[in-house]
């Protein structure tokens, strides 16, 4: 079956064609493509990088540890909040406790939530919106991620990725998740490996939500400016109340009082 599962992918990857592979959970999908020494099969990939996307990144990094055993080269491509301390909050200033030794805000607003703004709400790239923040940050300071003249870890990942000065693939697969798929460069003239049926879901944290919506109504000038202030426009709050879950509790049980 694995012998009949390999040749099936690489007849589908040298076919360049939007092809669905049907076989059964656990019999190797995965671990075939990712095992794999695709630069061995130039006359398959056309010497174009293999890109494996994965729906996790759990499954991403399984995929990775699969090829410590295996005689193939990859690089792993994670995400901007994986990769830049920056960009995670590590730097932003805390208003409940003690700020980090290093702080960076952009035209007062903490340099988290000013990246989150630029790249997922107005689609500017990462790269981009980095360099701007560190020539432009309130506190005219070397980022942290570069320190030392050191280039951010969200930037080096990309060193002759996808292709080489050549125009060819550098390793025999690039892995990463299925948000990367948005990234013009992994997918044209690539060969795209999907595994599993993408959703592009995002998973976002309760204080994720709430710092969008307090930015959302920022941007929009909207007489309140802060989650909580929002939420109580409907939902009185009792003291110390801000979660998500009873919130919801609530506009439930007052949905159904209204219905009846």
């Amino acid at each position: 079956m694995c012998d009949q599962l390999e040749d099936e992918i690489l007849r589908t990857v040298r076919s360049r064609s939007a092809s669905v592979i049907d076989a059964p959970t656990s019999v190797g999908k995965s671990y075939t493509t990712a095992t794999t020494p695709w630069l061995n099969h130039p006359d398959t990939t056309g010497e174009q990088p293999v890109v494996h996307l994965h729906k996790t990144r759990k499954a991403r990094d399984a995929a990775a540890a699969d090829l410590s055993k295996a005689n193939v080269s990859y690089r792993v491509l994670k995400g901007r909040k994986e990769r830049c301390p920056v960009a995670a909050g590590d730097h932003d200033p805390n208003p409940d406790g003690e700020d980090p030794d290093i702080v960076i805000t952009i035209n007062g607003m903490p340099a988290r939530e000013w990246l989150d703004v630029m790249c997922d709400g107005k689609g500017i790239p990462f790269s981009v919106a980095h360099q701007y923040l560190a020539e432009n940050n309130d506190q005219n300071a070397t980022l942290p991620c570069e320190h030392d003249d050191t280039e951010c870890p969200a930037m080096v990942q990309w060193d002759g990725i996808p292709r080489n000065d050549d125009g060819h693939a550098s390793v025999d697969v690039i892995h990463a998740t299925h948000a990367f798929a948005r990234v013009p460069s992994l997918v044209e003239g690539c060969n795209v490996i999907l595994d599993e049926q993408p959703d592009f879901a995002v998973d976002l944290t309760q204080d994720e939500i709430r710092r969008g919506i307090t930015t959302y109504l920022k941007a929009v000038n909207a007489t309140r400016t802060t989650f909580e202030e929002f939420v109580d426009l409907t939902t009185p709050f009792e003291e110390g109340f801000s979660d998500l879950e009873a919130v919801g509790e609530k506009w439930t049980k007052r949905s159904r009082r209204r219905r009846a």
